[in-house]
């Protein structure tokens, strides 16, 4: 009996988990950055295009700063729109046209692309 309710608490956790995530993924995310070359930030839209089939649409707002020997050069701007499907089975993201993977973590309110961490800001 022990094992039975073990096991239905721990299904309940992976339903809700993936309810929190699904929840959790529409808004903007930011990334910022300071390199040797360039300073800037990094913004990603998410919005939901489709519910049924857990499409998205991203939009990825990229404005720098880029330094060239020493000197501070002009504002660069940039903004690209992906489009996403979420695999409720691998918990996970995946972006066209590039194939990045994006997974998402409700709990520290960031996600991932990679080994970049952006937070969400709305």
């Amino acid at each position: 009996m022990k094992k039975i309710i073990v096991c239905l608490f721990l299904l309940s956790g992976c339903a809700l988990s993936d309810g929190n995530i699904k929840d959790f993924i529409p808004g903007m995310y930011v990334k910022e950055f300071q390199q040797q070359y360039a300073s800037g930030n990094d913004t990603l839209v998410i919005t939901i295009v489709d519910e049924t089939t857990n499409s998205y649409n991203i939009e990825r707002h990229l404005s720098y700063i880029p330094v060239h020997d020493g000197k501070v050069l002009n504002r660069q701007n940039e903004t690209t729109t992906w489009y996403g499907i979420y695999s409720k089975n691998n918990k996970q993201m995946i972006v066209q046209p590039n194939g990045k993977i994006i997974s998402f973590s409700p709990e520290k309110n960031c996600l991932y692309i990679g080994n970049s961490t952006y937070k969400k800001v709305k």
